[in-house]
């Protein structure tokens, strides 16, 4: 026995040391397969199988499979699905996931993430990149699988009790409800909807109840238009209560027969319904409440009057404040009893209005559209001017409407006639009417009065053509100022240039006729004596005379380079010719070292275009000095 145990380990040593880099046994213990430095218990470097042939399990490259092979995605059990969890890595916790796939026998995937959860922790159904905690891609169904059993469904923007969404049936033989969302970037058009399902899953109706994206309830309709809109029957029992004056009650036509209904109450309207048309008759029965015209008369959701006569609303103090006429017109205040238009406060109106008042300005509703000409002329025709308005005419036989009940008092007369004073006695600013007509006349109107008013609202268009055309005209301006003033500059420079030019020139020449009345030959004079501008003394006469001379550049005005002429005697020992600018600094020094007739050439790209001077220095002593000019 000794003997075999001996006989194994020499073994086991000798397969460990051929294979070494496939087994390594580390001195802690850990065993390590395609690992020299094993950190764990059992430490495998590539891809594993573990199982039986039939149901193998295999882990590689951060997959785990059940019944098929990471490495070449073959399955093991040709007649069984394989599971895969597939680790997708990235720094991002949104993009790094866990996956559990699905293959059926063949090894075709059937979906690459029936479960997944993310690095933030979130978990997806049927989704790889989940949003919530919880996010599911696909439909979803919750509850018992019992026929007898209610079951919740949801999917594709629905959601069914006792109804599966996906194949329109019922779970059990029982009405089914389903909210189906109508999705649409239009508001009216997008909406929620409760339709009813019958037992055997027929449609009972597609909208008991709707809302839609502006916040509008329908019942029996897809499309309510206002913020309650019912299609069809509405019964109310009992009703009892005040009808409050800010309160609207919509009544459609009744039924048959007399005594339909009632509302009772204090200052209560009590409501017959009845007659061939089913019509139904509002008639006062409280105290201390009149309808002007006798009986007002609500049919198919219409109110109306009996006859030709117009309709007027009012308070029970004072005549009518609102007027509306059988063609539409409304007209608001007790002195329009009469509109002119379909919206009329009045000449004498002294009523304010808060609102946003929008005008229909669409291209495709207009024609013969032509520019704005012409603009300022106009204006400058018109006269603005300031005025207070006149005391509003008597208002006696103001309304149009007797009733034996009115009770029309001095009290509310005055009331009203203090409101008009305090706004007449305001200054008020605008255009007389019948100037402004000479002008644009089609922004003039006439009621049936004969009283003018102004569409003040017309003359923007006018006012913003005109200020565009100041605009441009004050921009033309701005710019030939601009150039005016910079030739002005220009010119300034060049007057004083040629001012301390013509000023040189004249002490130049002084000095010059000093020198030729003294007979002197070597000239030392101080830079305020320099000549300017002398002509030029020809090359070769210079050494004739034997003192230094300096001559005028060439070409001069220049724009590229020039040259500067000279002579020195050759007793001369030191001299330079220095350049300097017009404000007296010193821009260049050019050392001479031969004697002789000699020249300099000075480079325009050295220098900024503009005036300069330049002199010739012998032995401390200033010999000539000249200007040179370079242009661009």
């Amino acid at each position: 026995m000794k003997n075999l145990n001996f006989y194994f380990i020499i073994a086991f040593t000798i397969l460990c040391v051929n294979a070494k880099s496939q087994i390594q046994v580390a001195p802690a213990g850990q065993v390590g397969i395609n690992n020299t430095t094993p950190a764990d218990t059992l430490d495998v470097i590539g891809n594993s199988v573990f199982g039986s042939s039939k149901e193998r399990l295999s882990i590689g490259s951060g997959n785990l499979a059940f019944n098929r092979r990471t490495a070449t995605g073959v399955i093991y059990n040709s007649s069984a699905y394989a599971y895969q969890f597939k680790h997708t890595g990235s720094a991002t916790a949104a993009n790094d996931f866990l996956a559990l796939q699905v293959y059926n026998p063949s090894g075709t995937q059937i979906t690459p993430a029936s479960l997944s959860i993310n690095g933030n922790g979130l978990v997806g159904i049927n989704n790889t990149n989940p949003a919530a905690p919880l996010d599911v891609m696909g439909n979803v169904v919750f509850g018992n699988t019992a026929n007898s059993t209610e079951r919740l469904s949801m999917g594709s923007g629905n959601l069914g009790f006792n109804r599966n969404v996906s194949t329109g049936t019922n779970y059990y033989q029982a009405f089914a409800y389903q909210f189906q969302h109508t999705a649409s970037p239009g508001a009216p058009y997008d909406y929620l909807a409760i339709q009813v399902y019958g037992p055997g899953g027929a449609l009972v109706t597609p909208d008991a109840l709707t809302i839609n994206a502006y916040g509008f309830v329908g019942i029996g309709t897809t499309s309510p238009s206002t913020a309650l809109q019912v299609n069809g029957t509405v019964t109310a029992t009992n009703f009892t209560g005040n009808i409050q004056p800010n309160n609207i009650i919509g009544i459609a036509n009744g039924g048959t027969g007399q005594n339909n209904g009632s509302i009772t109450g204090s200052g209560a309207l009590a409501f017959t319904a009845g007659g061939t048309n089913q019509n139904i008759t509002l008639t006062p029965s409280g105290s201390g409440y009149t309808l002007f015209n006798t009986n007002v008369l609500l049919a198919n959701g219409y109110i109306s009057t009996y006859g030709s006569q117009n309709l007027y609303l009012g308070t029970g103090n004072g005549g009518p404040t609102v007027f509306i006429t059988r063609n539409g017109f409304v007209g608001v205040g007790y002195m329009v009893s009469n509109p002119s238009y379909q919206l009329d406060l009045g000449t004498f109106s002294s009523s304010y209005i808060r609102a946003y008042v929008v005008s229909p300005s669409d291209s495709t509703l207009k024609t013969n559209i032509q520019n704005v000409t012409g603009a300022i002329a106009s204006l400058k025709l018109l006269k603005g001017v300031s005025y207070k308005l006149k005391p509003n005419p008597t208002t006696s036989n103001s309304s149009p409407v007797t009733s034996s009940t009115s009770n029309v008092t001095d009290s509310s007369k005055i009331a009203q006639n203090q409101v008009d004073t305090i706004y007449q006695k305001r200054t008020h600013y605008g255009f007389l009417a019948q100037d402004f007509q000479k002008v644009f006349g089609n922004l003039v109107f006439k009621d049936n009065k004969g009283l003018l008013s102004i569409d003040y609202n017309g003359v923007i268009p006018i006012l913003v053509e005109a200020v565009k055309s100041l605009s441009a005209q004050n921009e033309s301006d701005s710019i030939a100022i601009n150039k005016l003033t910079k030739q002005l500059k220009s010119d300034s420079l060049l007057i004083t240039q040629l001012s301390n030019s013509f000023s040189s020139q004249i002490t130049s020449l002084t000095t010059q006729l000093n020198q030729c009345c003294s007979k002197t030959t070597t000239k030392s004079v101080s830079s305020d004596q320099i000549p300017i501008g002398l002509p030029e003394v020809p090359t070769q006469n210079m050494a004739t005379a034997d003192i230094a001379t300096l001559a005028q550049n060439a070409p001069n005005p220049f724009s590229q380079n020039t040259t500067i002429g000279y002579y020195l005697p050759s007793n001369i020992v030191n001299a330079a010719i220095y350049i300097y600018n017009l404000q007296g600094a010193q821009i260049n020094s050019i050392p001479i070292s031969d004697r002789g007739n000699g020249s300099i050439v000075i480079s325009g790209n050295s220098l900024a275009a503009g005036m300069y001077i330049y002199t010739l220095i012998t032995d401390g002593n200033i010999i000539d000095t000249k200007r040179m000019i370079l242009t661009n």
